[in-house]
């Protein structure tokens, strides 16, 4: 093979075709190849090449560009839900005849009659509404504290109402946060009254 001749390269391919160890490395190489990740219809050597089994459903939801991309739709769906409360709040404020605010951190703030008041918008589905009034809890005392109004009254809203009775009554009764949610396009919620008469 070294001398580069042709006759005695075929003979000592065909002689180690013909050894058990022809057979362990092509196993070997089978073995190797069938756990090697492959991205389906991908171009091989400037050809398309699609060799690989159709995956199965847990497979193809545990592909890191699919995970991704669906991650970023449900951004975006809250992004858009946050967006809409959020206005359909201010709205509600403005018709009151109140001027709102907001800045980085705050979603909106208001000074009722009874005083100050922070807002903290939450978008929220079933799967997530407990979290996301944990998050929402923890950053109106948060924001409270950091812009020194500790006479500001602290508001959650929510884009629906929520699904577990006890996260209502927790956060009224317990947390003594005013609790409103958006129900048909229109701000309503527990807390409603006590807005239009704060």
């Amino acid at each position: 093979m070294r001398d580069s001749e042709s006759a005695s390269i075929y003979r000592a391919v065909e002689l180690i075709k013909d050894t058990p160890i022809a057979k362990r490395l092509a196993d070997s190489l089978h073995s190797i190849m069938d756990g090697t990740p492959r991205l389906s219809d991908a171009l091989v050597f400037g050809h398309h090449h699609s060799t690989e089994r159709p995956r199965s459903e847990n497979e193809v939801l545990e592909d890191p560009y699919i995970v991704s991309q669906a991650a970023k739709k449900r951004r975006e769906r809250a992004n858009e839900a946050h967006r809409h409360t959020l206005n359909t709040l201010v709205s509600k404020l403005e018709s009151d005849g109140l001027v709102v605010q907001q800045n980085r951190l705050i979603d909106a703030y208001a000074r009722l009659r009874s005083g100050p008041a922070i807002f903290e918008v939450k978008s929220v589905t079933p799967q997530n509404e407990r979290t996301q009034c944990r998050h929402a809890l923890s950053q109106l005392y948060e924001y409270r504290y950091l812009h020194v109004i500790p006479d500001a009254s602290l508001w959650m809203v929510l884009s629906s109402k929520p699904t577990q009775e006890w996260l209502i009554e927790y956060l009224i009764g317990d947390r003594a946060l005013n609790l409103l949610w958006e129900e048909a396009g229109v701000i309503s919620g527990p807390s409603i009254d006590r807005l239009s008469s704060a």
